[in-house]
Parts: structure tokens; C-alpha cells; sequence
């Protein structure tokens, strides 16, 4: 169109109202302070993931650029990097492409409505378009839906202006936009096929394809071009990178699919220009563009799948073509969350009138409007079909429906068309207004509950952005000043809300503190228990979490439902953090065990283990001498018992375990490790219900076995062995070595005083060579040396074996003082008191 003076007053007019929203949008980012979304901090991290690889411009950071995300086509964290180089890595900076993004949506609006009714409709839909709070939003967050929503904009523009693929010009730049779009997101084709179907249908161009398929003639010179170029551009992408192709599903062959469909691009337009060799030649560029991702990653099909067709992990219902819900859900969003109800009201009855009645008459140009609607058509199955499902779905359509909106007052008499126009510009302004400035969201409280409501959509300051969510910089900085030297710094985080989760977590600590490792712990299958155990620092929140899953939600029970139990003894609150909503956030720190623990999780063998613990504990309190063993328990065995006693917190018996059983239950745990042996036994009366008191003592030795020459009846002691001292109230493990015929033989292991009274004892079969055992310290034990010794007697007549002289004595060992430890009857009472 030949520039006038008139051109030049509407281009003003529609620029200066996308530099107003340009203006509202980097207002509202500048203001923020807290991120929304869970996606969007996912995003973010790729963008610096592109951001190491981009590091220079080559063919070979180009191609691991383009191939780098497995799930998600790289576009947007490509397109992120010119404003990471021009502003510096930060939120703000990766938020402005989607402003950016958001000036090209609204020109292309406006070039459409332009083309497809006139100057003043195109302004009007770009008005509508912007005042949208959704849009607003996906221009003032880092989401994919401002890229797609240009993307299929400018497929849909190139499409129009290829005039039925007549020009080959601009079928070749429809074939490009094709394949970058598609780079886009995967959804990008489904929301453009059937304008693509209809315009080739409209073009011959199937019917030209079929005439070819069966009498197929071969243009020799196109051929020589297409093979040349194909090989070309094929060695260009393949040399430089045979060694990271071989990474890739489909290895070399990856090289064999570019040169096919590059081949089939340049030999259809080698051919003289005609609408079937323009379509098929730049639908054959576009998929070449975009199989360098779609091929490349191939594998991305198996969980797109699962996502678009199946439950999610319960987040949607399954595929179901013949579900009713299906083909009506998105009206509902379109009305909750993008117009609202009053928006609704004063849109819709008018564009539905309008359109069913003299849709024929109000475009100017009827192949636009086909395009449009067909674009609208192909969105709507496109969406209804999958289980997936959400209200940002609806975006890449917002610039249809605008347009056809603004369209649906073309032709009326002006003064009409501007008033309902401005009512309808007064009502949605008013509404974005709410999400764009905080003075303007207390008006929600104040009108009626006809507005459109959306998590995303939310004032910069204020609601779901209040800065008191914002956290995350002094929870990070706490942790790694309180622990400075500790690399890695595990940290485990138990939120999940739109406002406070992991993913913006993530990308501070990828610019700040690349020393914390953060897990995950609110999804299913991401460690669970034992690796919260595992954290040096847990983050937690009391009241809703809703939104973290099964295995989180069992740790929240024993952060806030279990006080008493194992997670109290092994970690304390560092600091809190009230938020606004009136819940309260909790900065936790581990207390015991190494700051860095292993990464490790219950093994097939440990885990039909910790699950017989867990059935056999059945509820009842578990009694440990050590918080580190409660540490093993949980990490090891996954294992959180309802309840943990110990004796007394101030003991230290590294080498001791002590456990409560009660009627019912007198299988030990022997098998929780195999070098931990039975010391002592004793039936204790607990408010009227008998329970077993039973203490086991890790096996560890600080000498030698010293040699032993006895013969008692049939058998013959070799060996023995016990540590050099104990305190009182510890248990002293022992090792005796022996040969022989032992059946219906037991040893009772004991410790003397010097008049020869029974200190402790412990009885034991003789089912093993050497035998496992000990016996257990009275805390009351005065200091001294004191004797070991055995007696084997016969099981069924308790009997000694050598009657005249029973008692082998073994050697000596020291015990020391119990450093203040009550007596072992006081102790035993409180523990009967904890039940």
C-alpha cells in the first residue's frame, strides 16, 4: 500500500497505544518483586541452560542450541539470549522478549484487521487484544504463549499473503515462518492445519500431487539442484557435528532425514513456480527447519503423549473423544478467566448477532476471513481433543477472537459501532486496569464478582504478588552464610504455590549460589522422606499445600503432625517467615548426622526391610539411643516411626540401639544391620501392659581378639574379644570364637564385680561360629575394671556344662563413670511416663 499522510496518522494512532501497554508492561515487571507461575520458573532455567551453550556464535553452539531441550522446542530460551547480552541475566531482562513479543502480536493485529476490514477495526481488535488480562499477563511473565501466539500469527499472515501459494516469494517465507514456528511450541501445527489444509485444497494442490504420484515425471535439472543443495546444507549441519548427532535418537540417520526433506524442498523449487511446487516447496522448508529439533529429539513424542493423552499423574482426565466436557470446557475459561463475566456479557450477545447474521457482508476481503475462522476452528479441536488442559491455551486465539470482535462492527453506522466499542473498551479497561496496577486492584473488592479471575493475571505488588512471598533471596543467603564451607548445600523444599516454588528458586541459584543443590521434594518420585532427611535445610509451610503431591505430603505430616517424633529430634527450626496470606513459612535446619550425606536411597534389598519395620512397629513408638540412628532409619529404610523416644537427649551412645517392643511383637530387628547383636533383654510392666526392653550394640572393637585355650564339655573356646571400656549405660559387644558339638547349648555372657556378684548378663545360643553377643552396663556401675567371663549350660535343664568350675573367665574391661547419667530405674520410669 503507497504511503499517504493517512497511513501515517493511523500507524501513530496504533503506535501510541502499544506504547501505552508497552509502558503498563514494563511498569507492572519493574514493580514486581515476586514471580508468578510454575512454569515460568522452569523456563527460566533453560534460558540459562541455552545461556552456557550460546557462549559463541558457531555452527556448533547453533546446532546444541536448537537440540539442547528434550521436551520443549528451544525457540524461546534462543530468542531469550540477545536481552541476557544486552541487560544482564536477570528475570526482568528474559521477561522483556515477551514485551517485545507482545509489539509484534499487536502490529500483526492490526496489518490483519487492516487487510481484512479496515484501518479503524484493526486499531480497535489491537485495543481489545491488549485490555485482555491474560495476554496481559503472558507479556508481564515468562511464559511460551507470547511467542506461539506471534508465531501463528505471522503462519496465518504469510499463508494470506502467498495468495493462494501463486507467489513463490511468499510461500518460501511462509514455509520459514512455518518451521520456526513449529520451534515454537509443538502445538503451532495443530492450531494452523486446517487454514493450511484449506488454502492447499483451495490451491489444486492435492489434486496436482495425485496426478503426480501417478504419472510421475522426473525434471532432470531440479534434481542435479536439489541434490546439491540438500548435501550442502546437510554437510553444514552434520560435520561440524557428527559427534553430538551419534548422542541423539536417531544417530546418523538424522543426517539421511535432513538431506530427504531438503532434497524435496530445493527440487520442488527448482521447478518453475505453480501453486503445487510453491506449497509443497515451502511446507518441505518449514519441516526441514524444524526437524532439526523434532528429529533430533524425537523422543520428546513418549511424554508429549502422556501429557496430551493420558491423566498427568491424576492431574486431568484421560483421552476421551466421546466426553461431552471436552468441547465445552474452554468456553468456561474464556469466560472466567479471559473476559470475565461482565466482559462476556457486553462481547459476546453482539459479535455472535452480528456474525450470524451478515457475516458475509462485513470483511472486505473474504479469503482473510476464512482464514481467521479456520484458524479459530483448528484452535478449538486442536485444544478439545487432548486430556490436557488450562486456561493459557486460549492465548495463541486471543488475536483471532479480537479480530473478529472489532470485525463484527465493520459496516455499521459509525456512531453505533463507536459506542458499543467504547463500552466494551471502558469494561475491559477497567478490568486490566485491576491487574496492572495496584492502586486499581482494591476495585475488585469494591465492584461485583464479575471479573475475570486468573492466577496469572494479578496486580505487580500486591494478592498472589505481595513482596512478602518473595523469600527466596533470605532463605538462600541464611543457608549459605550459616553453612559457608558446605559444597554441596542440599537444601530441600516442601512449597509449592503460584507464587513460591522451586522453579525461581532454581534460577537464583543457578546466577547466585551455585552452591545449593535443591530437591524437588514436592513431586512424587523425587526422594521423598529419605531425602528430606538427607537435606541440610528444609523449607516448609504450614496450612494449604494442596498442591504438593503423596510423598510430600506424607514429610509435611511429620513436620506438623508428629512433633514428637523422629523429624524433631533431628532437625530445628532456624527461622520463619510469616506470609501474607497468614500462613507461616519454616526454614529448618538438620542438627545431626554429616552436612553432606551421601546420595542415597533405600535399596530393593533395604526396602522390603524398612517395610517389615514399619508393619511391625504398627504405630507404637520406637526407642533409639541416638538421633543418628534415626537418621539411618529414615534415609536407609525410609522409615518414620509415629513416635521416637529416647532414654535421655543428652546421651551419646553412638554404638547403641534401643528399641520397645509390646505383647505381640517379640521379633527383634537384628536384620536392621548385620553387625548389631542383642545385649540385653527385660519385660517392663507400662501402665498395666507388659512391653519388652531390649538394647542392641553395634559390634566395633578398639583391640585385637586375644587368644583363649578352654575346653567346656564338647566344645572348645578359641577366641574372644570385647573393646578395651565402656561407660556405664553403655552396651559392651563381644565376639567368642569357638569349635565343637553345641546343640541344645547356650552362653550366658556376664560381667562381675570383684566379690563375684552379677553385674549384667545376656544369654545367648550357640547357633554360630564365632557368636555375636554382649551385655548391657547398668548406669549405677561404680568406675573400675571389671571381669568378663562365660557359662555354657544346657538349654532344656539349665545345667552348666562343667559343674565344678562353670565360669570361663574371658578377660577384663573398663567401665567409666556415667557422666551424671540417672539410675537405670529413674530412666526407666520416665520411659514408661513417655508411653
Amino acid at each position: 500500500m503507497p504511503y499517504t499522510r493517512g497511513n501515517a496518522r493511523e500507524w501513530a494512532f496504533v503506535g501510541g497505544l502499544i506504547g501505552v501497554h508497552v509502558w503498563a508492561h514494563l511498569h507492572w515487571i519493574w514493580t514486581n518483586v515476586t514471580p508468578l507461575g510454575y512454569d515460568s520458573g522452569g523456563h527460566l532455567g533453560r534460558t540459562l541452560e541455552m545461556a552456557d551453550v550460546l557462549t559463541g556464535l558457531t555452527p556448533r553452539t547453533l546446532f546444541q542450541a536448537l537440540t539442547l531441550t528434550d521436551y520443549r522446542p528451544p525457540l524461546l530460551y534462543i530468542l531469550t539470549q540477545p536481552f541476557y547480552w544486552l541487560f544482564g541475566v536477570s528475570m526482568d531482562a528474559a521477561q522483556y522478549l515477551n514485551v517485545a513479543l507482545f509489539v509484534l502480536i499487536a502490529v500483526l493485529t492490526y496489518v490483519i484487521g487492516r487487510r481484512a476490514f479496515d484501518a479503524r477495526t484493526g486499531w480497535l481488535a489491537v485495543a481489545l487484544l491488549a485490555f485482555w488480562p491474560l495476554m496481559a499477563a503472558m507479556t508481564r511473565l515468562f511464559y511460551m504463549e507470547n511467542l506461539q501466539t506471534a508465531m501463528l500469527l505471522l503462519i496465518v499472515w504469510t499463508l494470506w499473503r502467498t495468495e493462494m501459494f501463486t507467489s513463490r516469494r511468499w510461500s518460501v517465507a511462509w514455509g520459514i515462518t512455518l518451521g520456526v514456528g513449529m520451534l515454537a511450541k509443538w502445538t503451532v501445527p495443530p492450531l494452523a492445519a486446517l487454514p493450511i489444509l484449506w488454502a492447499m485444497y483451495r490451491a489444486g494442490v492435492w489434486g496436482a500431487l495425485w496426478k503426480g504420484v501417478r504419472r510421475p515425471r522426473v525434471a532432470w535439472r531440479a534434481l542435479v539442484v536439489a541434490v546439491g543443495g540438500a548435501l550442502a546444507i546437510t554437510l553444514v549441519l552434520y560435520l561440524p557435528n557428527r559427534d553430538l548427532v551419534a548422542q541423539l535418537p536417531l544417530g546418523d540417520w538424522l543426517a539421511v532425514a535432513w538431506f530427504v526433506l531438503w532434497a524435496g524442498a530445493f527440487y520442488a523449487l527448482a521447478l518453475p513456480s505453480s501453486p503445487v511446487a510453491n506449497a509443497v516447496g515451502g511446507l518441505l522448508v518449514g519441516a526441514a527447519i524444524a526437524s532439526i529439533w523434532y528429529l533430533g529429539r524425537i523422543d520428546f513424542l513418549d511424554r508429549l503423549i502422556f501429557v496430551a493423552f493420558e491423566t498427568e499423574g491424576g492431574r486431568f482426565e484421560p483421552f476421551n473423544p466421546l466426553r461431552l466436557r471436552n468441547y465445552t470446557r474452554y468456553f468456561g475459561y474464556l469466560v472466567r478467566a479471559h473476559w470475565g463475566l461482565l466482559g462476556t456479557m457486553v462481547l459476546a450477545p453482539v459479535v455472535l448477532w452480528r456474525w450470524g447474521r451478515e457475516g458475509r457482508r462485513l470483511s472486505a476481503d473474504a479469503l482473510g476471513i476464512r482464514l481467521l475462522l479456520l484458524t479459530l476452528l483448528s484452535g478449538y479441536l486442536a485444544l478439545s481433543l487432548p486430556s490436557q488442559e488450562g486456561v493459557r491455551n486460549l492465548v495463541p486465539l486471543l488475536p483471532v477472537l479480537a479480530l473478529l470482535a472489532a470485525g463484527a462492527l465493520h459496516g455499521w453506522p459509525r456512531q453505533r459501532a463507536w459506542s458499543v466499542a467504547l463500552v466494551w473498551l471502558v469494561v475491559f479497561g477497567v478490568q486490566w486496569a485491576m491487574v496492572t496496577f495496584d492502586s486499581a486492584a482494591a476495585w475488585r473488592a469494591m465492584l461485583p464478582p464479575v471479573w475475570a479471575e486468573s492466577d496469572a493475571a494479578q496486580p505487580p505488588a500486591s494478592g498472589l504478588t505481595d513482596p512478602g512471598y518473595w523469600i527466596a533471596p533470605d532463605v538462600l543467603t541464611t543457608m549459605t552464610t550459616s553453612t559457608p564451607d558446605v559444597d554441596p548445600l542440599v537444601f530441600g523444599m516442601l512449597i509449592s504455590m503460584p507464587n513460591l516454588n522451586r522453579g525461581h528458586y532454581r534460577y537464583l541459584i543457578r546466577t547466585t549460589y551455585p552452591q545449593v543443590e535443591l530437591l524437588a521434594l514436592t513431586d512424587d518420585g523425587r526422594g521423598g522422606w529419605p531425602w528430606a532427611v538427607r537435606s541440610l535445610w528444609l523449607l516448609t509451610k504450614d496450612g494449604d499445600n494442596h498442591d504438593v503431591e503423596s510423598e510430600g505430603q506424607r514429610i509435611l505430616r511429620e513436620v506438623y503432625d508428629n512433633p514428637d517424633g523422629l523429624f524433631s529430634l533431628i532437625f530445628e527450626a532456624y527461622k520463619t517467615y510469616p506470609l501474607p496470606n497468614g500462613e507461616t513459612a519454616t526454614l529448618w535446619r538438620r542438627t545431626r548426622g554429616h552436612l553432606v550425606m551421601p546420595k542415597f536411597r533405600p535399596s530393593p534389598e533395604t526396602a522390603p526391610v524398612g517395610a517389615q519395620l514399619a508393619a511391625w512397629l504398627n504405630r507404637h513408638p520406637l526407642m533409639l539411643s541416638t538421633r543418628e540412628h534415626g537418621i539411618w532409619l529414615a534415609v536407609a529404610l525410609d522409615i518414620a516411626p509415629e513416635r521416637v523416644l529416647l532414654p535421655d537427649a543428652s546421651r551419646e551412645e553412638a554404638d547403641t540401639l534401643f528399641t520397645l517392643l509390646t505383647p505381640g511383637q517379640e521379633q527383634g530387628i537384628v536384620w536392621l544391620m548385620r553387625d548389631y547383636a542383642p545385649v540385653h533383654t527385660a519385660w517392663l510392666d507400662v501402665g498395666g501392659m507388659w512391653s519388652v526392653w531390649q538394647i542392641w550394640a553395634r559390634l566395633d572393637f578398639d583391640r585385637a581378639a586375644m587368644p583363649l585355650d578352654a575346653v567346656v564339655g564338647d566344645v572348645r573356646l578359641r577366641s574372644w574379644r570385647v573393646p578395651t571400656s565402656r561407660r556405664a549405660g553403655e552396651a559392651v559387644p563381644l565376639l567368642l570364637d569357638w569349635q565343637g558339638t553345641v546343640e541344645g547349648v547356650r552362653a550366658s555372657f556376664r560381667l562381675l564385680a570383684d566379690d563375684g556378684r552379677v553385674l549384667a548378663q545376656r544369654d545367648t545360643d550357640l547357633n554360630a561360629a564365632p557368636v555375636r553377643s554382649g551385655f548391657f552396663v547398668p548406669p549405677n556401675v561404680p568406675p573400675g575394671l571389671y571381669k568378663v567371663g562365660v557359662v555354657l549350660y544346657d538349654a532344656q535343664s539349665g545345667q552348666p556344662l562343667d559343674v565344678e568350675q562353670p565360669l570361663v573367665e574371658l578377660g577384663t574391661v573398663r567401665i567409666e563413670a556415667n557422666m551424671g547419667e540417672r539410675a537405670e530405674h529413674d530412666g526407666r520410669e520416665n520411659d514408661a511416663d513417655q508411653q
